[in-house]
């Protein structure tokens, strides 16, 4: 298992509060072999605990640093990323800080896309039109 905690004294509102638990509750019900799984959250001391599925095989960026892959297993490695990000856009979720640091392997160097940060498409953000950023 990996932890990832985040000072929630930080947030500037209740509104942001609400939206992180929204997309905790989000995040919890994604199962897919190319998602990295939210296992539990926890809110201890002004803090929330993520605990999610350890992907030992590191992130993307340090496989790369050790030299070039094959074409073969670069196409191993986006066909992995796009089935993750596939199963997130069915349901209407697009992840807002995709990049090599977020591409983490699996034991079997699959590829398993971490989704902390994510935006939902609602009707909501598209009557306000623009950018629902926190």
């Amino acid at each position: 298992m990996a932890i990832k905690i985040v000072d929630a004294s930080k947030f500037k509102s209740i509104v942001e509060i609400e939206r992180i638990q929204e997309e905790i509750r989000i995040l919890t019900e994604l199962h897919h072999p190319n998602i990295i799984h939210m296992k539990e959250t926890l809110f201890v001391h002004d803090c929330f605990y993520f605990i999610m599925e350890y992907a030992e095989g590191g992130c993307l960026t340090s496989l790369l640093k050790h030299g070039a892959v094959s074409e073969e297993r670069a196409r191993e490695l986006l066909t992995d990323t796009l089935k993750g990000l596939e199963y997130c856009h069915r349901r209407n979720i697009a992840h807002r800080d995709l990049k090599s640091e977020n591409l983490l392997l699996d034991g079997n160097g699959t590829v398993k896309v971490s989704v902390c940060l994510v935006l939902l498409w609602t009707t909501h953000t598209a009557s306000h039109g623009g950018d629902d950023s926190p």
